[in-house]
């Protein structure tokens, strides 16, 4: 397990209308790693820095008050409705001063009830191979949550690669578990 606060600035990036007459803020990331591999790979476009996106709800009142400068996209995204949204890109530096950043979490177990009820959708893959990244057999599961100031990532190295179909025929409706995957 790599555990690492190495990152860009987070900025916020979008706000959307939900439910109950809140906002929900998306916020985006650049990560990078400092380990030994992306360093010894620099050149190689697999270990470049990538995005990763977190959100929160908020109510509209108290998001104006903390980001004055996008109040007006606030007010849009409020009058349009339930499911109303609007991109933005501020630094996601609220006016009370405080930075707030995207951490990541990785387990090898289901962090929450909708990654125990959506494993085949939930584990941590690779878009581009359609795979499914395994360490020790288990699948990585991947959670991103907003914290205020510096995060403190925790990242699991994996050491196979399964394709995601064969994962997905793997799991049975009574091995919705993490259960080790050969």
């Amino acid at each position: 397990m790599e555990t690492s606060n190495v990152n860009t600035s987070a900025k916020l990036t979008a706000v959307k209308s939900i439910n109950g007459g809140k906002i929900q803020l998306q916020f985006d990331q650049a990560k990078s790693s400092a380990s030994a591999l992306s360093i010894l790979n620099a050149d190689d476009d697999r270990f470049k820095q990538s995005t990763r996106k977190a959100w929160m709800s908020a109510e509209p009142t108290n998001a104006k008050e903390q980001f004055p400068a996008i109040a007006s996209i606030i007010d849009e995204v409020v009058a349009g409705g339930v499911g109303t949204s609007k991109e933005c890109d501020i630094p996601a530096v609220m006016a009370n001063g405080l930075a707030l950043a995207v951490q990541i979490e990785e387990s090898l177990e289901p962090m929450d009830d909708y990654q125990k009820a959506n494993i085949a959708r939930s584990v941590k893959q690779n878009p581009q191979k359609k795979t499914v990244l395994l360490s020790g057999g288990k699948p990585i599961f991947s959670k991103t949550t907003v914290v205020a100031g510096e995060p403190n990532d925790t990242k699991i190295t994996y050491d196979k690669e399964m394709p995601l179909s064969e994962f997905v025929e793997a799991l049975s409706p009574a091995a919705v578990s993490t259960e080790q995957v050969s």
